[in-house]
């Protein structure tokens, strides 16, 4: 069930669960400098996504992610687009509070829809 789209280091793991893109960033090996090949990444798995008519979602899994820079929110405003551009709806998982709140105050809460329990991101993914 759990197949990775492409292999993309150690820094970003990009799944394929029953047709979403889930995006799982590993803090530990995550750099500033990785952000703009992981949205390259990320907007050719959508392309080719959307290109076979599958999936709804594209969730960033912000587990373990205590801050997010000012290049990680534009990250997050350009995968927004790319997912609007072939009509997939965004979400997060694992937000912590702090982030959270800075998705609240950049607006970015109107963007992405914020899955906070297991559950319901399971609930998304069927």
């Amino acid at each position: 069930m759990n197949s990775p789209t492409q292999p993309n280091g150690s820094s970003t793991d990009i799944q394929n669960i029953a047709n979403h893109l889930i995006v799982k960033f590993n803090p530990a090996t995550l750099r500033a400098g990785d952000i703009k090949s992981i949205t390259v990444q990320l907007s050719a798995a959508i392309e080719k996504l959307a290109n076979v008519g599958a999936g709804r979602y594209v969730v960033l899994d912000f587990t373990g992610v205590p801050l997010l820079s000012s290049i990680g929110l534009g990250m997050c405003v350009d995968i927004y687009h790319c997912a609007q551009k072939y009509g997939r709806k965004c979400a997060t998982y694992g937000l912590q509070s702090r982030t959270s709140e800075l998705f609240h105050l950049m607006h970015l809460d109107r963007m992405y829809e914020n899955l906070s329990t297991q559950t319901q991101l399971q609930e998304r993914l069927v």
